[in-house]
């Protein structure tokens, strides 16, 4: 019927066809491809498009390669003990050597 109102308080019986209030064409006004509803839509889109055009970053001159020097190869050393390392600093003074006590016999039985 094209008026002023929601589809849904239209007094218009549901078996007739519906008008267009954005159109006059034969479809509700909310058909997504409707006519009006298209040149509505390329109106958005072209406001939020650019008004100029981007500008081209400037075309840089290519760099050139530097070529990275390569490092020696690694030599290793034998790995060293602890206690060989510490053997060198040692700071202990030289005592005399005790004697052992002596062993006593087993007793009888046990």
């Amino acid at each position: 019927c094209s008026g002023e109102h929601h589809a849904r308080s239209c007094q218009l019986p549901a078996n007739d066809p519906c008008t267009c209030a954005n159109c006059g064409g034969t479809h509700p006004a909310s058909y997504r491809g409707c006519s009006a509803h298209k040149r509505a839509l390329g109106a958005i889109h072209r406001r939020q498009l650019p008004r100029s055009a981007p500008i081209a970053a400037p075309a840089c001159p290519a760099q050139p390669r530097t070529s990275i020097p390569k490092t020696p190869p690694v030599t290793t050393t034998p790995s060293t003990r602890y206690a060989d390392a510490l053997k060198k600093f040692s700071t202990r003074p030289n005592l005399p050597s005790q004697p052992k006590p002596p062993r006593l016999p087993k007793k009888p039985g046990k």
